[in-house]
């Protein structure tokens, strides 16, 4: 599946409610800073447990007695009836411990004395250096929340909307953008910088849910809004739970563009199917199909029929499509289409032809130096041997997927599919080593992936039926050389024949595409790839006062500079030791995703080395019991598995509690704002979107969800993984349509590549945690992969997710 992706403000996510603790202690009459523009979650008030676990502490302690003025200017500009003078006198006095504080010296006496002058200075001075981006755009969030005429300096207008791009280009990604976004974008209209709004910023301005209609078109007057304008603009207005906004600007653009009878229909129709009934969608669209085949969004009529079920009706229009499009690339891409909607319906034998013939015409191919290929290249080649072996062609699907071998992505997927090949052709032998060998790390006691947990699976299962066979034997031999294969011939297999049960499996790696321990995190590549030079420290005691210093600010309710502080420290460390004392402390805090953040750039150089042995630090870091009381005091409520609260929890956010999605879904476990209202509905509870960036409030929504899965899916964790990420209804179509398949195949054939990933991770962590905290992996536990899904489904499923069902499942439970 292809997802857009858009980014998403935090201040639009939530009823923004500033915390009155936070703003006691600023001057309010000044100009505002970022962190008062935000709900920061993080910059909830601490209960008195969190508190004393930063304050206590002999170090701590020792860094307040050598800072003392610091401590004293604070109080000061923190107290209820505060006097700003006196706070600023005090902090004059003040001299860092560390040289680096000096930088916040100068923010708090820029800010506190708000001297633009000074304010315009200290930027400069910190972009010269290289220095905390995160106080660069403060400072310029308090320029532009300043009256214009009152810069004095330079060319403060131009210098005011270069350094906003700059930090916009380096921050894209995290919420500070976001936030940042929709300020400046404020402060060109505020100022009536139209022409930055129709040439730079257009697209910014545009797609902001936070900026009214009528302000949006009254900004764009020398740059009209067109149809795709609007699309982009409504899209993120339904991410972001504006679904009434949504369809009050679709009557006004209609007005407004004085839109044609099908341009009206076709963005009603995009609305609808966004949110969630394409069936209604699929309807309007027809009566204009004749005039949707002239235009660019045929493509989208196809797609529609598809989300609808009506997989007959997606294949006449994508038919029709074919023979209107001249381009030959995007005939190409619609070719492709058309294949992946026969594989999607189980017409594999035509799906096939269409794959084959992509993967022989594909330039790939003619490259004398071949190297990496595209990822489009290899899901064509992928996809040309999958369908022969679901088809039952495994002679030539064995010589597909071999095709690959010299170039295929996810060689673990390859690998175990090759393996399973080799067995369905009754090649014992090849299919044993194989699975051996792919099996590898679980059976070393290493850190696996999900094709290495099946590969056990598989590799185990088989020993109980080959045991007495002299195939086992010969394997085993093999299996035992330290040095490579050395086989010795037995009764029943030749030489040759075990050399080559190891030709393909000896040599390959098996790095997976899918499923992997480790997952990227969007805010890491923010903080690696920002012109911070970051924080150097020298040996653990430095280390610790940079992390005092940190405790400081989150106790003085600036969480956002102690965590970007952090980031800065984070981005020079280069030794596991220091690596581990940082991460200690993120973990005696509750920081739980930058332990794991900082922990994986350790283990990240060879992905299965990682021995699963005692090593609390690491190991507590990459898969922490997060929340460890809470999760399981709603699992125990809700009588699910609590890892796998843990598990689905790691593959949402990597324990982020503060997170929020690209499409509007927010805290630990990712709810958008209408499931949680549901499920609020549901448990007989009200709840508002701010709510769930509380750890608790999340674990309970998420834990009350996974029951509602449970139940829908008859308790078989791959599919409520499928449905936690993909849908329920989705879930029950796939089913539907592709029968009683065994798991491993099933979880191949979804169709959304985000959902098929997804599964495969939340099944690696459920499985690394029972090895981790459980001490071993239950070979009984985990067989039910290989065998048919036995949830069967009768009538016709609805295309829309059900809640009202479960009302009365939940009702029981709560009495």
């Amino acid at each position: 599946m292809v997802m857009i992706k858009f980014l998403f403000p935090l201040a639009l996510a939530l009823s923004s409610k500033p915390n009155p603790q936070f703003l006691e202690g600023k001057n309010n009459s000044g100009p505002k800073s970022i962190s008062t523009m935000k709900t920061d979650i993080s910059a909830a008030p601490l209960d008195t447990t969190q508190i004393n676990s930063l304050k206590d502490d002999k170090s701590y302690q020792e860094f307040l007695k050598d800072n003392q003025p610091l401590v004293d200017a604070f109080a000061e500009f923190t107290k209820k009836n505060q006097n700003v003078n006196t706070a600023i006198e005090k902090i004059k006095k003040w001299e860092p411990s560390q040289a680096i504080l000096n930088n916040y010296k100068d923010y708090f006496l820029s800010t506190w004395s708000g001297n633009y002058d000074d304010v315009y200075k200290h930027y400069l001075a910190l972009k010269k250096e290289k220095k905390f981006i995160r106080i660069r755009l403060e400072l310029i969030v308090f320029l532009i929340n300043s009256p214009v005429d009152q810069l004095k300096f330079a060319n403060a207008t131009q210098f005011i909307k270069t350094e906003s791009r700059s930090l916009l280009r380096q921050l894209r990604g995290s919420s500070e953008g976001e936030v940042f976004e929709e300020e400046y974008l404020k402060w060109l209209q505020r100022n009536k910088y139209f022409d930055e709004i129709c040439h730079t910023e257009r697209d910014r301005w545009i797609a902001e849910p936070g900026i009214d209609f009528v302000e949006l078109t009254t900004a764009t007057e020398k740059c009209p809004v067109a149809l795709d304008d609007f699309l982009t603009r409504m899209r993120r207005l339904l991410f972001a739970a504006k679904e009434f906004q949504a369809l009050r600007e679709i009557e006004l653009f209609s007005s407004y563009a004085k839109l044609k009878d099908w341009e009206h229909a076709y963005i009603r129709a995009v609305y609808d199917s966004n949110q969630g009934d394409p069936g209604a969608a699929l309807k309007s669209l027809g009566k204009y199909e004749k005039e949707l085949m002239e235009t660019e969004y045929k493509d989208n009529y196809f797609f529609i029929a598809q989300r609808a079920g009506e997989l007959e009706k997606a294949e006449q229009i994508i038919a029709k499509i074919l023979t209107k499009t001249k381009s030959a690339k995007e005939f190409e891409e619609m070719k492709f289409q058309q294949g992946f909607l026969f594989y999607q319906v189980k017409k594999y034998a035509q799906a096939n032809a269409i794959f084959d013939e992509l993967y022989k015409k594909h330039p790939y191919l003619k490259k004398k130096k071949k190297g990496r290929p595209s990822r489009d290249f290899d899901q064509i080649a992928w996809l040309r041997a999958w369908t022969l072996y679901l088809d039952g062609q495994f002679q030539k699907a064995l010589k597909a997927f071999e095709d690959t071998v010299p170039f295929a992505i996810d060689e673990a997927r390859l690998a175990y599919w090759v393996a399973d090949t080799k067995l369905k052709l009754g090649d014992e032998s090849s299919a044993i080593a194989g699975f051996r060998k792919l099996s590898s790390p679980v059976l070393d006691q290493r850190s696996f992936s999900y094709y290495n947990l099946l590969a056990w699976l598989r590799y185990e299962n088989l020993k109980k039926v080959y045991q007495d066979n002299g195939v086992l034997k010969s394997i085993a031999l093999v299996a035992k050389m330290n040095k490579g294969p050395f086989p010795v011939a037995s009764e029943t297999q030749s030489y040759s024949q075990i050399m080559a049960s190891y030709s393909f499996f000896d040599q390959a790696s098996f790095d997976t595409d899918e499923g992997d321990v480790q997952i990227s995190n969007s805010e890491n590549e923010v903080i690696q790839n920002t012109d911070s030079a970051g924080i150097e420290v020298s040996n653990e005691k430095d280390l610790m006062a940079q992390i005092n210093w940190a405790k400081f600010l989150i106790l003085q309710n600036e969480p956002d500079l102690a965590r970007w502080h952090l980031y800065e420290i984070e981005k020079k460390i280069n030794t596991r030791k220091k690596a581990e004392v940082l991460a200690q402390f993120y973990l005696t805090h509750e920081f739980y995703y930058r332990a794991l953040s900082l922990m994986n750039r350790f283990t990240q150089s060879d992905k299965t080395a990682l021995q699963i042995k005692a090593d609390p630090v690491m190991w507590g870091s990459l898969y922490p019991e997060a929340y460890k009381a809470k999760v399981f005091q709603y699992a125990e409520l809700r009588k699910i598995d609590p890892y796998m609260i843990l598990s689905i929890m790691r593959a949402e956010t990597q324990y982020k509690s503060d997170a929020i999605s690209p499409v509007g879904a927010v805290g630990l476990m990712q709810f958008m704002p209408y499931s949680a209202q549901k499920v609020a509905d549901i448990t007989d509870q009200k709840i508002q979107t701010e709510q769930l960036f509380t750890p608790e409030k999340s674990i309970e929504f998420g834990a009350a969800y996974l029951k509602k899965l449970s139940l829908e899916m008859d308790n078989q964790k791959p599919l409520v993984a499928a449905a936690y990420n993909g849908g329920p209804h989705r879930v029950k179509a796939w089913i539907k349509n592709l029968g009683q398949l065994e798991f491993d195949k099933f979880i191949e054939h979804i169709p959304f590549v985000e959902t098929r990933t997804y599964v495969k991770r939340v099944l690696t962590y459920r499985a690394t945690y029972d090895k981790l905290y459980n001490k071993s992996l239950e070979l009984d536990k985990y067989t039910y992969l290989l065998n048919p899904i036995p949830m069967k489904l009768e009538g016709p499923q609805s295309l829309k997710e059900e809640w009202e069902p479960f009302r009365s499942e939940f009702r029981q439970m709560q009495n």
